[in-house]
């Protein structure tokens, strides 16, 4: 239940920050220029940024060094990259295996 009441702050939070800067204006004259693109930048890098720190937050990796949280990562994004491959491999035979099994096609 704890973890459940952190989630709902997260998200609460989440999505007051997101409407604010979605409500948020380009500066009058910057008519699509360098700032408003240099603006548009750092709001995409403080946002990534604050991700980042809530999935620091959330899985206890602020209390690894920074090696540490390295090998995590790089697990991680390995055994993720290969449940997708897994998936685009394999799921096309198992879904054709059930229609066939339903006589959807023949």
């Amino acid at each position: 239940m704890y973890l459940w009441g952190l989630l709902f702050c997260y998200c609460q939070d989440f999505f007051q920050h997101t409407t604010f800067i979605l409500l948020r204006s380009v500066p009058e004259g910057s008519g699509g220029g360098t700032i408003g693109r240099n603006m548009a930048l750092a709001d995409a890098w403080k946002q990534l940024s604050w991700f980042y720190y809530q999935y620091l937050l959330v899985t206890a990796l602020y209390m690894l060094e920074p090696w540490e949280r390295t090998v995590f990562n790089s697990l991680l994004i390995t055994v993720a990259a290969m449940a997708v491959y897994t998936g685009y491999v394999f799921m096309p035979q198992h879904i054709m295996a059930i229609l066939h099994y339903f006589e959807v096609v023949q």
